[in-house]
């Protein structure tokens, strides 16, 4: 109940009472409460429906500053999702060795849209396997990788990145080692 309401179911309660005689107290402050919720403003129930949290799929959430600019807690599952995504980042850096100025966001609105997959991309790579950069670089360093591409390739063109990782997927079989059981073959060595 906004203060505004009780103020004014205060002055309801007090109203009733001095020209009352013969209503009871649980009567007056029922009438009370039923003149306050009359009485209150249009632009009041706006506001007060304003402030509720709109409802999102689990697992999607508001931009930070959104909650930020209405005074709501972070939730924890945005703050996961921000910290993965920068812990993949750091891990292509480090595992791709790139130089110290390597940039995710570029200066130039019309790159824009090519990092921005890059971005996504990395992180979709990273979180199906935390070493896959380590993997790629070992690979793309052969000078016999055929469509490899370095950081400093991928840094001139960030779609290039995408089709070099097709090549690396293509030439580096990807084996899944499974449990054999007793007497069994799993129909390749691993």
């Amino acid at each position: 109940m906004t203060t505004l309401k009780r103020e004014r179911r205060r002055k309801f309660e007090a109203i009733l009472s001095a020209f009352s005689d013969k209503l009871t107290r649980a009567e007056i402050e029922a009438t009370a409460e039923l003149l306050a919720d009359a009485a209150e403003s249009r632009t009041e129930r706006k506001t007060d429906e304003a402030k509720a949290v709109p409802k999102l799929p689990e697992g999607e959430y508001f931009p930070r500053a959104w909650y930020v600019a209405n005074g709501l807690p972070v939730p924890q599952g945005l703050i996961d999702q921000d910290n993965a995504r920068d812990e993949a980042l750091k891990a292509f850096e480090r595992d791709m060795q790139c130089p110290s100025s390597w940039s995710w966001y570029p200066a130039k609105s019309s790159d824009e849209s090519a990092w921005k997959a890059l971005r996504e991309f990395v992180i979709k790579l990273y979180q199906q396997d935390n070493k896959a950069f380590e993997k790629y670089y070992t690979w793309a360093r052969d000078p016999f990788a055929r469509g490899a591409k370095l950081p400093i390739h991928i840094r001139q063109d960030p779609t290039c990145f995408e089709y070099a990782w097709q090549a690396f997927r293509a030439a580096v079989p990807v084996v899944e080692t499974t449990k054999r059981e007793e007497g069994k073959s799993s129909g390749y060595y691993a």
